[in-house]
């Protein structure tokens, strides 16, 4: 590898967007292009901006078609064979070996590549891009640049880091301001990129590029994710943007007028402590968030339209309470809350209109699954124009992590609004 390039990208800052100007300068300079990133839909949202354009043909996504997106089908392997039964099967295969030599964009998984039986068709790669970065291990992320003469890594190692069996307590502990330690070991839930943006960072290197505006969260709920995460630097893209508030008259109840109030996007519910008996759960914290869902409906909103809802939570046993209680309110409406309702974790790259999180607070201190300044991140980043938090206030500002996150709200250059919190029950 001769270059490498390192993309600091924030939520909403179009990495999807920067991916396809770099898959199409490189191909105007006649380059071939990788494109790798952890899971199967990261991989097809990179590609989706490619094949939208003129570059359709020359785009080849390792994998089989029923794990891809089905507007990249004719781009995988089956697809270039065609459908079975137009020629023998031998003929297919020799057919869509031919094609691969002509594709100039391969998009893969990082785990695709672990078998090999795909390296004589990368040996000429120019461009490595890994999307996703911070979630994918040393290891991994080495085996990814191998294939290429350039690399370019885009990721934020302030969202959720990559994914360990076994977690040690000493993994923070072994990654310093200098980057990649010396030594045979290194803690696998640190990835490569965390390791090298510490050192580029420390080094003001000039191959760190920090993204700074993004096209997703108004001012409010952006100005708390700057503060906390991205040195104040991170703002809204345009005015737009920035001013962008949620379109409905509240009125009637005085918990939920103040919770649903277009002006306040950033809000505090404070619920209280769930039964410990029933540990992951709060159904006080499951009540008031389909309180809240059913008087959006009331004023208006339509859950049912696409990145309009979102309601998250730490624990899969908060989720399935708060499926079970929307259904049970508000009817089954085709699935919707399988779809609506969902872990953090799995939310992670998604986006909504209102994003309500329910932090199940059950103990009086949380445990370290919620109190993940990571996992914290990515939840506080999904709105575009209201987010709301349902927790207990006392038990939740006890972990630092939330302690600081109270403190910003209370910043006199983050949110315009000091009323930030709602006392419901």
């Amino acid at each position: 590898m001769e270059t490498l390039l390192l993309v600091l990208g924030p939520p909403g800052s179009g990495k999807t967007e920067m991916i396809r100007e770099l898959v199409s300068t490189h191909m105007g300079l006649d380059r071939k292009i990788l494109v790798v990133a952890n899971t199967n839909r990261a991989v097809d949202e990179a590609l989706s901006r490619v094949i939208s354009g003129p570059n359709r043909s020359s785009v080849w996504r390792i994998g089989y078609e029923d794990s891809v997106d089905e507007a990249l089908h004719g781009t995988t392997l089956g697809g270039m064979a065609g459908p079975s039964g137009l020629a023998p099967l031998a003929d297919r295969i020799v057919t869509a070996r031919m094609k691969i030599k002509d594709k100039r964009v391969i998009g893969a998984t990082i785990s695709s590549l672990l078998s090999n039986r795909y390296d004589k068709y990368l040996e000429d790669i120019d461009l490595v891009v890994i999307d996703e970065a911070g979630q994918i291990n040393i290891p991994l992320s080495m085996g990814a640049l191998s294939y290429g003469r350039i690399a370019v890594l885009i990721g934020d190692h302030n969202q959720l880091p990559p994914i360990v069996q076994s977690q040690s307590e000493e993994s923070r502990r072994l990654i310093g301001t200098k980057g990649i330690q010396s030594g045979p070991v290194q803690p696998l839930d640190v990835s490569l990129f965390e390791s090298l943006y510490a050192w580029m960072k420390s080094e003001q290197n000039e191959c760190l590029v920090e993204l700074q505006e993004q096209h997703r969260m108004n001012d409010s709920i952006c100005a708390v994710a700057s503060a906390m995460w991205y040195d104040g630097h991170l703002r809204p893209a345009t005015r737009q943007i920035a001013s962008s508030r949620l379109d409905i008259s509240v009125k009637g109840d005085q918990i939920i007028a103040e919770a649903l109030d277009p002006q306040r996007p950033v809000i505090f519910v404070d619920i209280p402590l769930g039964d410990a008996r029933t540990p992951r759960t709060n159904i006080i914290e499951a009540r008031n968030a389909v309180d809240l869902v059913e008087s959006l409906i009331k004023f208006g909103f339509n859950p049912e339209e696409e990145q309009s809802l979102a309601v998250i939570s730490p624990y899969r046993a908060q989720i399935a309470l708060l499926r079970r209680e929307l259904a049970e309110r508000l009817g089954n409406r085709n699935n919707l809350w399988e779809r609506r309702v969902d872990t953090v974790d799995r939310f992670q790259g998604g986006e909504a209109d209102v994003v309500i999180f329910s932090l199940a607070s059950y103990t009086d201190t949380p445990s370290k699954h919620v109190a993940d300044e990571h996992r914290l991140n990515v939840a506080m980043t999904r709105a575009r124009k209201k987010v709301i938090l349902l927790g207990n206030h006392a038990s939740l500002k006890r972990e630092p992590v939330f302690d600081r996150l109270f403190t910003t709200f209370e910043a006199e250059n983050v949110l315009s609004y000091r009323n930030w919190r709602v006392v419901g029950g």
